[in-house]
């Protein structure tokens, strides 16, 4: 990762090489620029100011109208890091392949830098990203998505050393020069030839679900695709849901509640409908998994919920023949993990698929207890 922002903005423009580069505050007068801009040269059209006031129509270039899974890539050292259900290319394919489409793609252009913060500004769990696009569409969406500007800024420059470089351009949004790319060893985002959503608000989708699964993994906290739900009884106290919802199944639209029992002092209401970042005092999947990759000394240890409630099943998969100490591994978890658990209970074998990719190996069924 670059030693500083400054210095990844200046690599980045001397390839793409823009007219101007706008570094942005995220203010009220900044926003209206860039909406009077978009109007101006017909990216935007201005609705029914009567009727829609400060309300706008932006349509997407015919060729650009949907995430495109099969373009977007894991660049993770090794293959099997990428996960079974995602698409994966080399880190030295990616350079050679995608990292010269960004040359000179800024050209005529301005290029704006976009420093924002994800979660509230006083929450220990908010983390910080920085894109730079070519995009001022981009730049507006990311002001309603995030918290932008100085609030980021000043994450950065109070020691915050875990921000996510993310580039993109909108190339010339051709589908046959369009990637998406995830470097999760660099927690690093490439995105070029499309400006649509999820390709283009690298905040979303690339970061808060892809890069923040493996910070989570390292960290101890969980990147879920899941909405939220806010729901608060008359009496005041208020509980949140979180619901995992696949693409494309509409959850968007729960952002569009209301309760019909408002009226008695029912709320409800939808803190996010797409991601959520879990944090708890409760031994984690991910910590598991980070514990046995650790002890065994592969990449890549599955866990999955037992039948029975309050139990992980867990179990180490050694990829390309490697050896793992069962009898290292079950002494060690449990004496990690010792007072979070009631019993381990070794396992000959877990129902867990790799797709034929590796061979399974079992390490114990570990049953748990929150830790207060």
């Amino acid at each position: 990762m670059p030693s500083s922002v400054e210095e990844w903005v200046d690599e980045v423009s001397r390839t793409t090489r823009p007219d101007h580069v706008v570094w942005c505050d995220g203010t009220d007068a900044e926003n209206d620029r860039l909406i009077d801009l978009m109007v101006s040269d017909g990216t935007l059209l201005r609705l029914n100011d009567q009727k829609l006031p400060n309300c706008f129509l932006h349509r997407s270039n015919p060729q650009d109208v949907a995430r495109t899974e099969h373009l977007t890539f894991i660049c993770s050292e090794h293959a099997e890091d990428a996960g079974p259900t995602n698409n994966w290319m080399s880190p030295q394919d990616a350079r050679e392949r995608i990292w010269p489409l960004f040359n000179n793609s800024m050209h005529g252009r301005t290029m704006y830098v976009v420093p924002y913060l994800m979660g509230a500004a006083d929450s220990p769990y908010a983390k910080v990203g920085v894109e730079v696009t070519d995009s001022p569409y981009v730049v507006a969406n990311m002001r309603i998505m995030t918290r932008m500007g100085e609030v980021a800024l000043d994450r950065i420059k109070g020691g915050a050393s875990d921000w996510v470089p993310g580039l993109h351009s909108l190339g010339d949004l051709s589908p046959d020069r369009r990637f998406i790319a995830h470097f999760p060893e660099t927690r690093t985002i490439w995105s070029v030839g499309s400006g649509y959503g999820g390709n283009a608000l690298l905040g979303k989708k690339c970061y808060a679900l892809r890069i923040a699964s493996t910070m989570g993994r390292e960290q101890g906290w969980l990147a879920e695709h899941m909405l939220i739900l806010g729901l608060e009884s008359p009496a005041g106290d208020v509980t949140y849901i979180a619901g995992a919802f696949p693409s494309a199944c509409g959850k968007t639209n729960l952002a569009m509640l209301k309760s019909p029992f408002e009226s008695d002092g029912w709320k409800v209401w939808t803190v996010g409908e797409d991601i959520a970042w879990i944090n708890g005092k409760m031994v984690s999947a991910a910590l598991i998994q980070d514990t046995l990759c650790r002890l065994s000394s592969v990449r890549y240890a599955a866990v999955v919920m037992d039948a029975k409630p309050g139990s992980w099943a867990a179990a180490v998969v050694p990829w390309r023949g490697s050896s793992v100490d069962l009898t290292q591994c079950r002494e060690a978890i449990t004496a990690e993990y010792g007072a979070a658990f009631v019993t381990v209970v070794p396992v000959d074998r877990m129902p867990l698929t790799q797709q034929g990719k590796a061979d399974r190996v079992a390490i114990c069924q570990l049953k748990y207890k929150p830790v207060l």
